[in-house]
């Protein structure tokens, strides 16, 4: 809490702190290591470079890139609600449960208590692809 920043895990979670100078030292000793943490640390660039540059789309737009994003990262069964989702878009909660139903309907979705169920990934990432290609 110190350092300003939140984070709520969606699934059983352990936190590790390590001091810069032993990453440091051991990315000097192992340049594997300092590699892999170069592509994460990209990786994390790239993804924070599209969370901003959806922001100006569409809701329902911003809907369907965060569930390809949580699905990319949970896999089909994601434990959220529709409406925990929609403030992860930047969207009223109402206004998700409302956007989100279309999918249901087309199959591409289902919820239950509280999760949702990714039932066809590829017609999501066609939907992803589409609403990125208005960003």
């Amino acid at each position: 809490d110190g350092y300003g920043l939140r984070a709520h895990a969606l699934c059983p979670t352990t936190v590790v702190g390590l001091p810069i100078r032993s990453v440091i030292e051991a990315s000097r000793r192992y340049p594997q290591l300092a590699m892999n943490l170069l592509r994460m640390a990209t990786a994390r660039l790239m993804h924070s470079q599209r969370m901003r540059s959806i922001q100006a789309l569409p809701g329902s737009a911003r809907l369907v890139l965060v569930l390809e994003t949580l699905f990319e990262a949970l896999g089909p069964e994601i434990p959220l609600t529709r409406r925990v989702i929609g403030e992860l878009a930047g969207v009223v909660g109402e206004t998700s449960i409302r956007l989100l139903s279309p999918l249901g309907k087309k199959g591409i979705i289902s919820t239950k208590r509280g999760r949702l169920h990714v039932a066809d990934p590829l017609a999501l990432a066609d939907l992803a692809r589409r609403a990125e290609a208005r960003a």
